[in-house]
């Protein structure tokens, strides 16, 4: 049997990225793919749709239930879309973080696709990827959705 998932995982994984959220806890976030720029726009105009700019958060680490309820607990929260969402809605400061972080992705891909085709980069207006808490690693250990 002929399968593509060890491909499709390694083009998903070439799309995401690590990024620290506060000391400790990360956020996996996957950039979209030129096809879903239109809705990952709207969701930025929107600036309030916190559901629908976790489309593009596929995972976290270091998340515990003390840090999600305030009581101390240590133990780890597995990644869950639902969980998530109550998360975020609830920490703004997150979603910043992962917004700047995606959309710093995009503009990586976008240089990266004129530089592929020969065209001058234009990186003298280009964000810095030097800048925020972002620990970009195109193969983190990601947890299976």
């Amino acid at each position: 049997m002929n399968s593509n998932h060890n491909l499709i995982e390694r083009l998903l994984n070439n799309r995401r990225s690590r990024v620290e959220l506060q000391p400790g806890v990360f956020a996996i976030v996957q950039r979209p793919a030129e096809g879903e720029m239109a809705d990952f726009l709207r969701v930025l105009e929107d600036g309030g749709d916190v559901v629908g700019l976790l489309r593009w958060v596929v995972g976290w680490e270091g998340v515990t239930e003390g840090l999600l309820l305030g009581d101390g607990s240590s133990s780890p929260v597995a990644w869950s879309r639902p969980v998530a969402e109550l998360a975020f809605a609830d920490r703004l400061d997150w979603v910043t973080v992962v917004a700047d972080e995606i959309a710093r992705l995009v503009s990586v891909q976008a240089t990266r696709r004129q530089e592929a085709l020969g065209k001058p980069s234009a990186s003298s207006t280009a964000p810095s990827t030097e800048s925020g808490p972002t620990t970009t690693d195109p193969s983190p250990d990601l947890p299976t959705t």
